[in-house]
Formats: C-alpha cells, sequence, structure tokens
C-alpha cells in the first residue's frame, strides 16, 4: 500500500455471528442475542452488500455541518445524553486545518479523578464530534483497522520524511507550515516522535467493528473514540463520561444513532 494514502493522514494529526439460543429466549428478549438486535443486524449487513465500497459523499446532509458542528452535536443533546449540569459545561469549537479536521467538544468539571501511570489525576468528562468527512466503505475499512505488521515499519519513515519535509501530502504540508508558523523548533518536533509511534500503535491496535450502525463503524478502546459511515461519509464521536469502556461505548453508538436520524 503507498504509505501516503494511509500512514500519512493517521500520523499528521463480515456478517454478524451470533451464538445459537432458544427460541424461547428469543421470545423472551424481543429478538435480541447478546442485546443486539438481530433483525437491525441482518437489515445492516445486507445494506452493506448493495453498496458501492469506492463511492463517497453521497449524505449531503451530513456533510452540510462540516462547518456547523455544534448544530449537529448540539449542547441540549449532551446534556440529556449525560444527565450533566449545563452549569458545569463548557464548549470548544476548534477550526483548525479544513473543516474536515474541525470539533466541537463538551466537557464537564465534576471533580472525577482516574488512576493513570500509578497517579490520581483529576479529569472533564467529555463529549466530542469532529471530522465530518466524504470517505468511502473501501477508505474506511482500509483505515480503521490494525496496521499490518510491514505498514508499522515503515512509520518511522513517515514521521522521518515529515520532519525532513520530503512529504507532498498537502494535508502533511498543511500540518508542518501550522507548526512553523506556531513557532515549534524541528529537534523539539522529532524528539516528540517517539511518542506519537507510540500512540499511533496503541490507536491502530485498539479498533473494534461494531455492528447494526450506520453502513460501517468501529469503536477504539484506547482513544474511546467511535468512527460511523453513513452513505460515504463519515464522524467521529469521542465520549468518555462513564467509568468503563462498556459504558462509554454504549454512550457513544447512543449518540452516533441520534445524529445519523438527523439525515434521515
Amino acid at each position: 500500500m503507498n504509505k501516503n494514502t494511509f500512514l500519512i493522514p493517521m500520523v499528521a494529526i463480515g456478517f454478524l455471528a451470533v451464538c445459537a439460543c432458544s427460541e424461547g429466549n428469543n421470545k423472551n428478549n424481543g429478538g435480541k442475542i447478546g442485546g443486539i438486535d438481530v433483525t437491525d443486524a441482518i437489515a445492516a449487513a445486507e445494506k452493506r452488500r448493495e453498496i458501492d465500497p469506492n463511492a463517497s459523499g453521497g449524505n449531503t446532509c451530513l456533510l452540510a455541518y462540516q462547518e456547523k458542528y455544534d448544530q449537529l452535536l448540539t449542547k441540549d443533546i449532551v446534556l440529556t445524553l449525560t444527565g450533566f449540569d449545563e452549569s458545569k459545561m463548557e464548549v470548544k469549537y476548534t477550526k483548525i486545518m479544513k473543516p474536515e479536521y474541525h470539533s466541537v467538544n463538551y466537557t464537564f468539571d465534576n471533580q472525577r479523578v482516574r488512576e493513570r501511570a500509578g497517579y490520581t489525576m483529576p479529569f472533564k468528562d467529555n463529549v466530542q464530534l469532529g471530522s465530518i468527512k466524504a470517505m468511502s466503505l473501501a477508505q474506511f475499512n482500509d483505515s480503521y483497522r490494525a496496521v499490518t505488521a510491514e505498514e508499522d515499519a515503515t512509520v518511522d519513515e513517515v514521521l522521518e520524511d515529515l520532519h525532513d519535509g520530503k512529504v507532498t501530502d498537502p494535508d502533511a504540508q498543511e500540518a508542518l507550515g501550522n507548526l512553523e508558523k506556531q513557532g515549534v523548533d524541528k529537534e523539539v518536533a522529532k524528539q516528540a516522535t517517539g511518542t506519537l509511534r507510540d500512540a499511533f500503535r496503541k490507536v491502530a491496535e485498539g479498533y473494534r467493528k461494531v455492528e447494526g450502525l450506520g453502513d460501517a463503524a468501529v469503536w477504539n478502546v484506547e482513544t474511546q473514540e467511535l468512527v460511523v459511515l453513513e452513505n460515504g461519509v463519515k464522524f467521529d464521536l469521542q465520549v468518555d463520561t462513564k467509568n468503563t469502556n462498556d459504558e462509554n461505548k454504549a454512550a457513544a453508538i447512543e449518540l452516533a444513532r441520534k445524529l445519523l436520524d438527523a439525515c434521515n
């Protein structure tokens, strides 16, 4: 694979398998197995088989929110989802580079703490929408997965190319230009690549498929992030408001369905 089509953008910035259950159990759980609606999952699988894997940008409704993220993920939606106190809410709209890299972030200072690396640290509850972008199913499946050993081995080379100015990818060049404008020394940036490389590997290893959501979806266990593709347009949701990964995942899926409903 050409590293410019997969690795640089990341560095710079089947059918549902179910267990056989008794007929009586299926009646009792309303057609769900393991908490998943089987009918919906089958419908989603059939839909995916009909999709042109190379088509992108079909969901013009979602694309229209590229420059108004806060009108898709509104504060009212966030407050309803979390049940948090509005007086503790902070809203940050980030507009760096092109609209596909923008995001709106809602944080709540609920005086929570978290254990990390042996330390107890305060953290804010967080709900974020970002990266609304035209993307084909083929590109989505290629991007949001664990990298191969060969691809992993090229990351160092990509990072070196970035620092040496050898990369022609326009997004990477824009990112480097922003660093220069901010006065970031190249050597300082280069020293940070070790941390970036470790983070890249962890994120790439963290993707898990989510069935029955959009045309395709993945949850990243490292970043608490849900990436959803619907009719050639994808978006990212980050939800970190609960105590466990599974709880955050469930909240993110609930939120994603609500956002998709806005364009259906």
